[in-house]
């Protein structure tokens, strides 16, 4: 008895510390370190350096996205501490020589020292890319009420989420 509003679209990024200094990334490989078939950068054409993958909880919003667009399913590599948050993640990366992880966008992009944001298969994080749909780490954000069942407040927040204004100050954070 839900009704679905569509306010937005959640952009992510795979990011890796800046001391691994590899800009693309094929799925394939990310799917290799996440899968352990991969644990050293020489073999990505990196540094001689450990990878260190980092998730976030099984119950992450970002993580099921990871799961399902970049790995395909779950991730095999076992996390003996998932982080809790996002600038946990972004932090653990930008910290940990060879870590790999992945984070909002917004996030990576106002904390992008020390890391760097892969292109993956060759294509960047970018408004087109998302639109025409070759950039594949992104999903849409919901909004949902009972069916029939909407305040006005409620209506006029959603409708409000919609308008121009909104949406330009969603731009920003993305």
């Amino acid at each position: 008895d839900l009704a679905d509003e569509q306010i937005a679209v959640a952009v992510f990024a795979v990011i890796i510390n800046s001391d691994v200094n590899i800009t693309n990334m094929t799925t394939n490989q990310i799917q290799g370190i996440y899968s352990g078939k991969y644990s050293n950068w020489k073999d990505l054409g990196g540094p001689d350096l450990t990878i260190h993958p980092l998730s976030r909880g099984t119950g992450s919003g970002t993580r099921y996205t990871f799961d399902h667009y970049i790995l395909g399913g779950d991730e095999l590599v076992p996390q003996l501490a998932p982080m809790n948050s996002t600038q946990d993640m972004i932090s653990s990366v930008q910290n940990t020589p060879g870590a790999i992880g992945y984070a909002a966008l917004h996030d990576v992009l106002t904390n992008a020292q020390s890391l760097i944001a892969v292109n993956i298969d060759r294509v960047s994080a970018s408004p087109s890319n998302i639109i025409n749909n070759t950039y594949k780490f992104w999903n849409i954000e919901h909004m949902y009420t009972k069916t029939g069942q909407a305040t006005a407040l409620t209506t006029a927040f959603i409708n409000y989420m919609g308008n121009s204004r909104a949406t330009q100050i969603m731009q920003n954070f993305s």
